[in-house]
């Protein structure tokens, strides 16, 4: 293990920090450095970000409107919970959910999901779209009424950094991870409850078109960027100088 042979570890949360420490406690000597990354997003991102919105724009409210899923279709990434939410809910609302269909850890995982959807009549309110490119994901999120992530475990969302930047409402599992990433700025609700989830999804939907109206804010957002990689940048440059000074110091022990 690194923690074994360099003494230090690079983590992307406190969360994960925490969870080493007590899965791992015969490496309490290791000095953790936490370096919460920041999205990869683009000039290029933000264009498709604004084309679509114009475009969205010149449809109806009533053909507007959606939420996004994007997580791999794993078993602890928990789509089974909004599945259960769906049930409960508007037959209007929909969410749209992109990711990678194969978990090698629980094979029948995606097609126990596709079994469910049958079974209650879901098609039409859980679309999904599988693996699809970078520019679709953008565009994806752009469209979106909010950004669902329902995980029982995340070491540090890309999905939710990407939707921080673009200034997306998002409804989040109430981890100890999403909590370190969001605070107040995102709707919670436990990993379990699709009671709590629908409530939201329902709120959310009837206030759609003041949501959908305003448009990205691309001087918000480049400051939300921006904001991400200076903490991204600093979180680094304080890992890579602890590392220093005890090398350093190490090396002067064994000059002694």
């Amino acid at each position: 293990m690194a923690a074994e042979r360099s003494g230090h570890l690079l983590l992307s949360s406190h969360s994960a920090a925490q969870d080493f420490k007590c899965f791992f406690p015969e490496y309490k000597q290791t000095k953790t450095h936490v370096v919460q990354f920041s999205p990869n997003i683009t000039l290029a991102d933000f264009d498709i970000a604004r084309r679509t919105l114009e475009s969205a724009k010149k449809q109806s409210l009533a053909d507007r409107g959606y939420f996004y899923l994007p997580n791999q279709f794993w078993i602890h990434k928990n789509h089974k919970v909004v599945l259960e939410a769906l049930k409960k809910v508007s037959s209007d609302i929909k969410v749209v959910a992109t990711g990678y269909t194969s978990d090698h850890r629980n094979a029948s995982h995606f097609s126990e999901l596709q079994s469910f959807i049958e079974e209650y009549n879901l098609q039409d309110k859980f679309v999904v779209l599988g693996l699809v490119s970078r520019d679709e994901v953008m565009s994806l999120m752009a469209g979106a009424i909010a950004v669902i992530n329902p995980s029982f475990f995340e070491g540090w969302s890309t999905t939710v950094e990407e939707a921080k930047v673009f200034g997306k409402r998002m409804i989040l599992s109430d981890i100890p991870v999403h909590r370190e990433q969001c605070g107040a700025r995102a709707h919670y609700f436990e990993p379990n409850d699709a009671n709590t989830l629908g409530v939201l999804l329902e709120q959310m939907y009837k206030a759609k078109g003041e949501i959908l109206e305003h448009s990205i804010n691309d001087s918000a957002s480049y400051r939300n960027l921006e904001l991400s990689q200076k903490r991204f940048a600093d979180g680094y440059l304080n890992a890579l100088e602890h590392l220093y000074d005890d090398t350093l110091l190490g090396s002067k022990d064994n000059d002694k």
